[in-house]
């Protein structure tokens, strides 16, 4: 019995058919890694989402009491597309030592991507230190971007408002941060935090 080879032509064709194989594999290996960096990036971003929320109801329960002279807090509503997100400002100990400082959260556009924007953080000394800071620490400092939405809703004792003037502390406070998740859809977080109210 004659033992047949294989010819040139099949092994053309068989090489053929591996590189359709490995090109078809390679295509849905990189589809399938961008979908995991994507996803990736989700989970971090609400991941630093919750441990800004967890910071800030730390901070607001650490305010000064209702009838402390050195107590601020404010909430600016959203109020359309020019100014599409809550700007949260307020009087708080959490650092401890006994001095209290003022801190702002709000929004900062993107301009390169309408819609969304970058949370800055901005704190001070209560009262303000005679030292002009520059203009970062007047800005605030990022703490998370990506957002679509900050919200901030107080409970006056019987109904929930979304402003707020200074004088008086509200009862309890709702915060809701929106998060972009990649794909044209939002990632939303929520707390809530009851302020101190005597002494």
């Amino acid at each position: 019995m004659r033992r047949r080879g294989v010819t040139l032509l099949e092994t053309l064709v068989a090489l053929a058919l591996t590189a359709l194989v490995l090109a078809a594999l390679e295509g849905t290996v990189v589809r399938a890694a961008g979908a995991r960096a994507r996803a990736s990036a989700v989970a971090e971003r609400a991941a630093a989402g919750r441990s800004i929320l967890l910071r800030l109801t730390t901070e607001l329960e650490a305010a000064p009491v209702a009838d402390d002279p050195r107590q601020r807090f404010t909430v600016e509503p959203a109020v359309g597309p020019a100014h599409p997100w809550t700007i949260l400002s307020f009087t708080t100990y959490a650092r401890g030592g006994g001095a209290a400082h003022v801190v702002t959260y709000r929004v900062e556009p993107d301009p390169s991507r309408p819609g969304t924007g970058t949370l800055l953080r901005r704190e001070t000394f209560s009262p303000a230190p005679p030292v002009a800071p520059d203009s970062t620490y007047l800005a605030g400092l990022p703490v998370l971007g990506s957002i679509r939405d900050f919200r901030v809703r107080c409970f006056d004792g019987t109904e929930w408002r979304a402003d707020w003037r200074p004088g008086t502390l509200p009862q309890g406070v709702e915060i809701g941060i929106g998060v972009d998740d990649g794909m044209n859809g939002v990632e939303e977080l929520r707390t809530a935090a009851t302020l101190p109210t005597a002494r």
